[in-house]
């Protein structure tokens, strides 16, 4: 970050409008603010840090303070700071809370950000935007870039996990702190898994029958025994492939008789049903007479149910009949009244004409 302008207004020290232009001071690369005690050395440090942040530099001057003494009630106090990041121009305004003569309320402190597209107002947004922007907040600002007086020993005399975590943040190196706890995390992997297979050649070595003066002379294991302990381990092995086949025949064996055995208890299962069914059987057949009564109930109740549907429709037959003859003497009883009202119409018409009659002979 590069200051441009510094523009202060009834802030502490400086009461009438100040602007302090630090673009004529950069081809010197290095300047120094000098002058004697309470000349306003640390109030142009205090005007950079509110600006951005809304605090002093140093922990000993509240906000309560920032206002000039001497102002009047008509001057307003605020501190305007240009400074320049990545090639880009930025401008933050900030203005604290204080009181004015005359008035009994105070004035709220404001804040605005214009990055040349557009103006963020207000002073939670712009602390935001400021800590988003310059990557640090207020506290790390002022260990590393805004140390007060009497405050450097702070960052020299705090924790390494404070500066540590300070200059991390600061230099964008948490990158690498990950790819270093990865490359431990693969460390510890690979020794755990060396440990762990040293322990099972370990646990297999001590399982082999050996010699006692070579077990002796080999109480600690080392990877080079296991070649030395090769024709032993070629031992077990024939005899185990030995056991493997006799167990194979015992299992093949055992595979026959459970075969057997299934079948025949499939051949009793059989049975067993055979002599259920053959019981259900005679109770049905001591039943057949019961059963052969109930089968001519049940053909009398059939035809029942036949002539009952023939009754059924015989009543809704009689009953379409005289909705039928109902409606026909309705209509005989129109045609009628019509037939009447045509017969009056025809003598009505006939009138009509000797009116006609009349008319044209008249005129």
């Amino acid at each position: 970050m590069k200051i441009i302008k510094l523009t202060m207004s009834a802030f502490m020290a400086y009461k009438d409008l100040t602007v302090i232009d630090f673009e004529n001071m950069h081809d010197h690369g290095l300047y120094l603010i000098s002058g004697p005690t309470g000349s306003g050395k640390t109030t142009l440090f205090d005007a950079i840090t509110f600006a951005l942040y809304g605090e002093a530099s140093g922990s000993h001057r509240q906000a309560s303070y920032f206002r000039s003494d001497f102002a009047s009630a008509k001057d307003e106090t605020y501190v305007e700071l240009a400074f320049e990041l990545h090639q880009h121009l930025y401008t933050v305004k900030r203005s604290p809370t204080y009181y004015r003569e005359g008035y009994k309320t105070p004035k709220n402190a404001q804040a605005y950000f214009d990055d040349g597209n557009q103006v963020i107002e207000g002073v939670k947004e712009v602390n935001v935007k400021i800590k988003e922007l310059l990557g640090v907040d207020v506290r790390q600002f002022k260990q590393i870039v805004m140390i007060a007086q009497g405050e450097f020993t702070k960052l020299i005399y705090a924790s390494s996990e404070e500066r540590e975590r300070v200059l991390r943040h600061v230099f964008h190196s948490e990158s690498l702190v990950t790819f270093e706890n990865l490359l431990k995390e693969k460390v510890k992997s690979h020794k755990d898994a060396f440990l762990l297979s040293s322990q099972n050649l370990a646990s297999r070595f001590a399982l082999l029958q050996m010699d006692e003066n070579f077990m002796h002379s080999h109480l600690e294991f080392h990877p080079s025994y296991i070649e030395e302990a090769q024709n032993e381990n070629q031992k077990i092995n024939e005899q185990l492939k030995l056991e493997t086949k006799y167990y194979k025949q015992a299992q093949k064996e055992y595979e026959q008789f459970s075969s057997q055995y299934y079948q025949k208890e499939q051949r009793n299962q059989q049975l067993l049903e055979l002599q259920e069914v053959s019981q259900q059987y005679h109770q049905l057949q001591s039943q057949k007479d019961k059963m052969t009564l109930l089968k001519h109930d049940l053909e009398q109740i059939a035809q029942i149910k036949n002539h009952q549907t023939i009754i059924e429709y015989y009543k809704q037959s009689e009953s379409n009949y005289q909705q039928t003859f109902n409606q026909k003497q309705e209509v005989q009883q129109k045609l009628s009244s019509l037939q009447e009202e045509l017969t009056q119409r025809e003598k009505e018409y006939q009138k009509l004409d000797q009116y006609k009659q009349k008319k044209i002979n008249y005129f």
